[in-house]
């Protein structure tokens, strides 16, 4: 299938999608590629994403990959009759968001260094951290809305180097 030729003529936030047959490593799998252009903005900061990453691996950036990066593809083998193409963008949007908790947990808890000794010890090493995990994110939500004079300001303060600027 010509991706770039089926997803040129979609316009920003338009959904399109086609029966596909995509090659496992011992049969073919039936589903279905979903495609949405993306905004102007989201195109520009996906283009600085994979030139950072072709450039962290010493590789260019292709053609195919900069067209590309202006749409969102998804491939699904989940029929449309049991879930529309919507529903599929919602899900994999939600399903993000929980690999980007799980990331974040890693990287600032330490999630990822699992001690193996034993399954019970492993387990309740696990679920101790993503207590704490959970309970450093809930009060990170209270600290983005605390106020030191137990009030909201009516308006939004401007950043220090705007007024700084401006002064």
């Amino acid at each position: 299938m010509d991706i770039l030729t089926r997803v040129g003529k979609l316009k920003v936030g338009q959904l399109e999608e086609w029966a596909t047959w995509v090659k496992g490593p011992t049969k073919w799998h039936k589903g279905r590629l979903l495609a949405v252009k993306r905004s102007r903005a989201s195109t520009l900061r996906e283009l600085r994403r994979r030139r950072q990453n072709a450039k962290s691996r010493h590789r260019r950036l292709g053609r195919k990959g900069r067209k590309l990066a202006g749409y969102v593809l998804i491939w699904t083998s989940v029929s449309a009759k049991e879930m529309p193409g919507r529903a599929v963008l919602r899900t994999y949007r939600l399903r993000w968001q929980i690999e980007l908790a799980f990331k974040r947990m890693k990287s600032i808890m330490g999630l990822g260094l699992l001690p193996k000794r034993t399954d019970a010890s492993s387990r309740a090493w696990l679920n101790g951290k993503l207590l704490v995990a959970l309970l450093v994110e809930k009060l990170w939500q209270q600290a983005e809305h605390f106020s030191p004079w137990g009030y909201l300001h009516p308006q939004p303060t401007q950043p220090l180097a705007r007024i700084l600027r401006n002064s």
